[in-house]
């Protein structure tokens, strides 16, 4: 059962972080220049398909991958269809119709994007059906949200946990790579005349560049 302490910091921190956004967002009501969706689909895409294929790789060769790479391996093919469900369901002219933010790091992209994103960092991207409908009433009582923002906040949803995911892959990607040069590398050594003066760290040393 968890501290009733802890749940009650929380939702006064939560509270907290929904009026201060609010107070701070500074949107515009309509842009030329959005900051379209399908690009960070895009490179979420090539990121999830490419670690797909490098593990997909692994298993064949019959090498033990982990909890986490198994997941995806598992979860591909619902992976790939949110991937073309959210940009079936916020076409452009969708994304130039609700308020954009005006300033910071994540400007054109949905006033609710950021919202979103910041509920989910500070619930460490776990999402609670109530928690999340407690947030948007909070940062609606000191900023209104469009009924278009509404609908578009469940893609949003979609959309940051697509981009963790692609992150979380990006490092899984980059460790098993890694993981695959190494191999190379001491299989490399093995075939070396290690008697051979200097070639161990001429070869350690080539390994590096």
């Amino acid at each position: 059962m968890p501290n009733p302490l802890t749940v009650s910091f929380n939702s006064v921190f939560l509270r907290e972080s929904a009026f201060s956004l609010a107070k701070i967002h500074m949107i515009s009501k309509g842009s030329s220049k959005p900051r379209l969706v399908k690009p960070i689909l895009e490179k979420s895409k090539i990121v999830l398909i490419e670690t797909y294929k490098t593990l997909s790789s692994i298993v064949k060769s019959e090498k033990e991958i982990s909890p986490a790479s198994e997941w995806i391996l598992d979860n591909f093919y619902i992976i790939q269809e949110q991937l073309v469900q959210i940009e079936i369901d916020f076409p452009k002219d969708y994304h130039k119709n609700i308020p954009l933010l005006s300033k910071g790091e994540h400007i054109g992209l949905p006033r609710v994007y950021e919202i979103v994103m910041n509920l989910l960092t500070h619930t460490d991207n776990v999402l609670d059906k109530e928690v999340l409908t407690e947030y948007i009433k909070n940062y609606q009582d000191e900023e209104p949200l469009k009924i278009g923002e509404l609908w578009a906040i469940p893609i949003m949803i979609r959309l940051f946990l697509i981009q963790i995911l692609s992150e979380k892959a990006s490092t899984i990607l980059e460790h098993k790579k890694i993981k695959l040069e190494v191999e190379k590398f001491v299989v490399c050594l093995q075939n070396l005349d290690l008697e051979e003066p200097g070639l161990y760290s001429q070869a350690i040393s080539n390994w590096f560049k």
